[in-house]
């Protein structure tokens, strides 16, 4: 007897959905075991090249921690900005009205 279309989807279907579970279980095992990262690490990365130059800047390197920070920094101050939102009238001198 000759399997029809809709029971090769549908097994096909179960075998997709029990790889992609499996898969998800073994990336879990795996980011629970790097929690313990060393955040003292050095990290080199690639500076900003200079004005005109299409060679790259000078290698910068920082700990895993400070280049985490510095992230985080950049982060807060663009979430700043985007919520002081843009305005013509300074605090110090007071607004019309």
């Amino acid at each position: 007897m000759r399997p029809s279309t809709f029971t090769i989807i549908a097994l096909a279907g179960l075998i997709a959905t029990a790889g992609t579970a499996w898969a998800g279980q073994a990336t879990e095992a795996v980011h629970e075991g790097s929690v313990q990262e060393d955040l003292d690490q050095i990290v080199c990365k690639a500076g900003k090249p200079p004005v005109g130059s299409h060679l790259p800047g000078p290698r910068i390197c920082k700990s895993k921690r400070d280049w985490q920070a510095e992230a985080k920094d950049a982060q807060d101050y663009v979430d700043f900005m985007q919520k002081k939102g843009t305005t013509s009238c300074f605090q110090a001198i007071g607004c019309g009205g």
